[in-house]
């Protein structure tokens, strides 16, 4: 939750906070937490032991279902939002003028498929985190890192942008079970080859892709992963006072952070903090009815805090003519949370029971023949 308010923050035009963790480094960290719960699901939930041949099956649509549902209903919202702004104001929103000038172009193949991409993407989240190295120069749609070459704001083709994230998660999904079945040896191996990687990416592109884009954060998930592989080791550093100590560390990360480092130096220390800590944090929390409610909170927050900003500012500022800025931050954070709160009611209704059975151990019935033998 501390991440996902991070993230608020980093968007909020009214917050005067300097030394809290930027959002696009925040979310790394969440990629970090992610590679270790996914580690624990698929060693203590998801396994052919458990739930037999449907055991991968299972887990890609039990996971696909916890994001799917908030993130639609984030487009709803914002799609609505959009309407409404076009109707009452002069100004015409982003994502309108972005596909007006989208569908203006030549119909050609590569603007026919990037047409194809903006629909899938914005349906389905997957190939979301193809945002970054989208354009459109010369009238043609192209791949690139270079953003300034671009006619068209290709961001502003997706309903909810912060879903490039996503679009990452959803990635590391479909390789977790094969991860998951290596050794420590070798996931030792492969985060050596993702920092390398990443660190070329620092090297030779400029701005925040190295960031945000799957080669370059693939080390952020296997981090998590080699956590929960290394975690009684990371919690006996510590010994007795790791809760205390990880807290600490998770708060200094969040809103204590020196400035004047240079982006990747704030990103691997995001990395390298979060996984030592997260091991002992799922730990002491674990039990923490509080803690396991603010969790869930994380994500609708995430999600929504652009549709809450987008109304206060609006309501606020443009009309009330509020500056205020603590107490617009305020509206900002507790509008969020109103949302989050309203998305996990509906799911908690009508989504989570029927992904819940998707976790559960088989019954293992004897065949048939042998029921009819003991019976008689």
């Amino acid at each position: 939750m501390l991440l996902a308010l991070c993230v608020l923050l980093t968007h909020s035009a009214s917050s005067d906070l300097r030394n809290h963790l930027l959002g696009t480094f925040a979310v790394e960290s969440f990629f970090v937490i992610s590679g270790f719960y996914m580690a624990m699901v698929l060693t203590q939930k998801y396994t052919p032991a458990k739930l037999g041949k449907s055991w991968a099956a299972n887990f890609y649509l039990s996971r696909y279902l916890k994001l799917y549902p908030t993130y639609i209903l984030s487009v709803l919202a914002m799609l609505l939002l959009a309407g409404f702004a076009l109707a009452v104001s002069d100004t015409k929103p982003a994502i309108v003028g972005a596909w007006q000038q989208l569908l203006s172009l030549p119909l050609t193949v590569s603007n026919g498929l990037l047409i194809l991409w903006a629909m899938v993407a914005n349906l389905t989240i997957f190939f979301y985190d193809l945002v970054p190295v989208i354009a459109v120069h010369d009238h043609q749609a192209i791949f690139t890192v270079n953003q300034s070459l671009t006619q068209i704001n290709t961001a502003a083709l997706t309903v909810n942008v912060l879903a490039w994230s996503l679009g990452i998660e959803l990635i590391f999904y479909v390789l977790a079970p094969y991860l998951l079945a290596r050794t420590n040896r070798q996931l030792f191996a492969l985060v050596l080859l993702g920092s390398v990687l990443k660190i070329w990416a620092v090297i030779h592109i400029a701005g925040d892709l190295p960031y945000r884009m799957f080669p370059f954060v693939f080390v952020d998930f296997l981090s998590g992963v080699l956590a929960y592989r290394m975690r009684s080791v990371l919690n006996d550093c510590v010994h007795k006072y790791a809760p205390l100590i990880c807290y600490c560390l998770m708060l200094v990360l969040t809103f204590a952070l020196p400035t004047g480092l240079r982006d990747w130096q704030y990103s691997f220390l995001a990395i390298g903090v979060t996984a030592l800590i997260v091991p002992t944090l799922f730990s002491s929390s674990k039990s923490s009815k509080f803690d396991s409610w603010l969790a869930e909170f994380s994500y609708p927050f995430y999600l929504f805090h652009p549709l809450a900003l987008s109304l206060v500012h609006f309501i606020l500022i443009k009309r009330a003519a509020i500056s205020n800025p603590h107490f617009i931050l305020a509206c900002d954070t507790l509008l969020t949370l109103a949302f989050a709160y309203l998305v996990l009611s509906l799911e908690a209704r009508y989504v989570e029971p029927y992904r819940r059975t998707l976790g559960r151990q088989r019954l293992q019935l004897p065949p048939n023949d042998q029921i009819t033998r003991t019976d008689g």
